[in-house]
Order: C-alpha cells, then structure tokens, then sequence
C-alpha cells in the first residue's frame, strides 16, 4: 500500500497531474502498477479516496485518451460541464486528459486503465464531445472490448512484436460503435446511488438533503435537479423511505409473531421521536401506525367472509 504522497507521485508519473483527496474517517488506501507491453501502456489502480481531481496543465497529457474499465465498486465522474457519470463494475468510459474533470470513488474501487495514443485517433471520425462518455452495455461492440481488457488484467499479452499495436487497433475499432454520446442511463443510476446511500443513512435522525449532497459528491442544487421531473423533494424522498422501511417492518415482525413496538421501529428508522413517527405516517398512509398495521394483518377470512 503507498503512502498518499507516494500515490500521487506515481499517479502524476502514469496518468498526470492529480490531486488526491483521502477521507477524514477512514485510512488512506491506494495501489498503482503499471505495464508496457510491445508499446501499449495499461495502468492498474486501485483506491478508496475521497476524490481525485485531475487538471489538464501540460502537453505532455494530450498525448491519449484513457480507456477506463471499471473493475469494481462504483465511480463517478464530474467533467467540465458540470455532466455527472457514474460508472459501475464492468462498465467501460472513454476520458480525454486534455480535460479538467473530477473522479469520487464509492468506497474502494478498482480500475484497468488503457492509454490509447491519440494520434491514432486521427481517422476514426469520432465528434470530440464523445470523448468523455461511458460506453453503451448492450453494444457487442462493448462485449467484446470488455473481453480483450479483462484479457489485459488477467492475462497480459506476451511482448511479440506488434502484439500491442494490434491491440491498440482492436480497442480503437470496437469503440467507435460503442459510445454513447447522451449517456441515457447516467441520471437513472445516479437516482439508484442516491436511494442506496438514503437506506444506508436511514437510521440517522439527522440525514437531511445537506447530508445527501456530501455523501453523493455533489451539490445540493444538483441533487434537486436529478429528480425535478419525479415532482417530488429529497426531504420527501427520504420521508417517504421511511415509512416504507417502518411499514415493513410492522408487518414482517407480526408475521413472526414477535411484533415491535412503535417506538422501536421508530427509532429504528430514523425518527426521533414516537409522536414525530406518528405525525408523519399519519401524513403519508392517512391512518395512524398501529390502524395501518392492524388492517394489513385482517384475517382473509374477515375479508372475504363470502368465499369461505
């Protein structure tokens, strides 16, 4: 494991200038190596910082896009124009370095990082505002790649002569029908990021849209902005999978015949308070908890008294 400082230089010495963020609560984690093989240049990193901020400042980074393979744990990407990518486990993202953008790991992470020169770009005839977008999963263009780059960190080629470049054509082929310049998915998988970071804070009284915005690496503006078209707020949002939670709870535990308390399953989600979780479910379901839960566990019988 390197050292931050360690990190960053070996960082800046592969891939340029970065500047690295670690954690305040949480040991600094960081791995980097490196291969050349027959001239095609693969980086293997691996990270549970905070943020890695990448600012383009020389000639020297216009030298190649990265063909960026997301191992595993979940990445986001915030460029230049404010557009957000999350990029997931087998996910794949063409990045230009001639770029600033930000990267914001999701706990640990693991990448396979392909330099591709960019002069040989040249001929490919793919329009420039592509070269920062994830790849289309569905494409057998992207299957296929995904193939050669697991190939790449599981088996590396041998050093015959032109193997390299031959690799270096097939990635460059397979890429072109691969982009997906409107990254449809992106704002569709950063809701599911955002509902799983709400579960995982849920049972704190004080998770508020404040606390999502930080946790998710973005503003809060932003954060209002990915579900304007939802017609509802991040404070409702989070309300909402309270009471869910709670109601789930309510009946699960009273099928096992051990049922909880109101009080236990209001603290237990997040509420402060039994009259705070009352008021709210009240708002919500329109009955009170304790009605709620009795009118879901209604014999089938007393139901349909007629079918008996």
């Amino acid at each position: 494991m390197l050292s931050l400082e360690r990190w960053e230089q070996s960082l800046q010495y592969i891939r340029g200038d970065f500047c690295t963020q670690p954690h305040s609560y949480t040991t600094f984690f960081g791995e980097i190596k490196s291969s050349n093989y027959d001239g095609l240049e693969v980086a293997y990193i691996e990270t549970n910082a905070q943020k890695i901020d990448h600012v383009f400042s020389s000639l020297k980074e216009n030298r190649h896009y990265f063909v960026v393979w997301q191992q595993k744990g979940a990445m986001v990407f915030s460029h230049a124009q404010h557009e957000q990518i999350l990029l997931q486990p087998d996910e794949i993202i063409l990045v230009d370095p001639a770029a600033s953008y930000s990267m914001y790991p999701q706990g640990l992470v693991q990448q396979l990082v392909v330099h591709i020169p960019r002069c040989e770009w040249n001929n490919i005839g793919i329009n420039h505002k592509a070269l920062f977008s994830k790849l289309s999963p569905h494409q057998t263009s992207t299957k296929v790649l995904l193939t050669i780059l697991k190939q790449l960190a599981y088996a590396p080629p041998s050093q015959h002569n032109g193997e390299g470049q031959a690799i270096q054509q097939a990635i460059r082929a397979l890429i072109q029908p691969s982009i997906d310049d409107k990254s449809t998915d992106t704002a569709s998988s950063l809701k599911r990021i955002v509902q799983q970071h709400i579960l995982r804070l849920l049972s704190d009284p004080d998770l508020c849209p404040e606390r999502l915005a930080e946790e998710m690496k973005m503003s809060k503006r932003s954060l209002y902005r990915l579900f304007a078209e939802d017609n509802i707020s991040i404070a409702r949002l989070i309300l909402n999978t309270r009471i869910e939670q709670c109601c789930r709870e309510l009946i699960e535990s009273a099928k096992l015949n051990q049922p909880l308390s109101l009080t236990e399953v209001a603290f237990r989600w997040g509420f402060s308070d039994t009259s705070q979780f009352s008021r709210s479910f009240k708002r919500i379901k329109g009955v009170s908890p304790s009605v709620w839960r009795e009118s879901q566990l209604v014999p089938y019988s007393e139901l349909h008294p007629h079918q008996m």
